[in-house]
């Protein structure tokens, strides 16, 4: 697993966090994966392709997962991978605020590392919705946190 950050603020204000909650995420540590952490510090609005409004405040996020052979990706990217000795196969990118809780930021990561799972049971081949399976997934990840926050607390 290798993590990257768009911003160096955000390495400083986020690494230690998002380190410290991958330990939960069982498998994550040493998948072929690489981590792109986009961080925002202002809440602002978008409108989708439907016209409807969204707002990102701390708590909002939205990430995605790709495979390298499967997913496009944009010539910048490739100029990173050009500079890698070994391209990861597995791509997650996290877009969040600085701000966001634990758990929120735990069962978004183990929901996008679901999908890893998911697409390497079925090699890519085969559509689930797969979004269920995720946040089940991301939910035993949230208790096994809650768990340990609750015996390192007694």
């Amino acid at each position: 697993m290798r993590i990257k950050y768009s911003q160096k603020w955000a390495k400083e204000k986020v690494d230690e966090k998002i380190k410290r909650l991958c330990a939960f995420v069982p498998g994550i540590k040493t998948a072929d994966l690489l981590i792109k952490v986009f961080c925002y510090t202002k809440i602002r609005g978008y409108t989708d392709n439907d016209g409807i409004v969204h707002e990102f405040g701390s708590q909002k996020y939205r990430g995605h997962y790709r495979h390298i052979g499967y997913h496009g990706f944009y010539d910048n990217e490739w100029d990173y991978f050009d500079t890698l000795k070994r391209i990861p196969t597995h791509h997650i990118t996290l877009k969040f605020h600085p701000g966001i809780t634990d758990e929120r930021l735990l069962h978004f990561i183990a929901h996008e590392y679901g999908h890893l799972k998911d697409w390497r049971k079925y090699n890519g081949e085969r559509y689930k919705c797969a979004q269920k399976k995720c946040d089940k997934f991301a939910d035993k990840c949230v208790e096994r946190f809650k768990k340990s926050a609750q015996q390192n607390n007694y």
